[in-house]
């Protein structure tokens, strides 16, 4: 069986265990809760760009099309 196949199976059937095991929380989000999840977006976005900024000339040599690779 393939890897792709076997992955689609396992996330069925967590996405069933979750809808059959469903229930309410109950659970309170203080105001401070809206600021974590702000930051955790923005610091996931800035080192989105610092890794682009970092590996520029990989990402640019995929992309060549059978370019001459760019070497350092």
């Amino acid at each position: 069986m393939s890897k792709a196949i076997t992955m689609l199976k396992t996330g069925l059937w967590t996405t069933l265990l979750v809808i059959w095991f469903w229930q309410d929380a109950h659970a309170y989000l203080d105001p401070s809760t809206g600021s974590y999840v702000f930051q955790s977006v923005v610091a996931g976005a800035l080192g989105a760009a610092y890794a682009v900024k970092v590996y520029w000339r990989n990402i640019r040599s995929i992309f060549a099309n059978g370019r001459k690779r760019i070497k350092d």
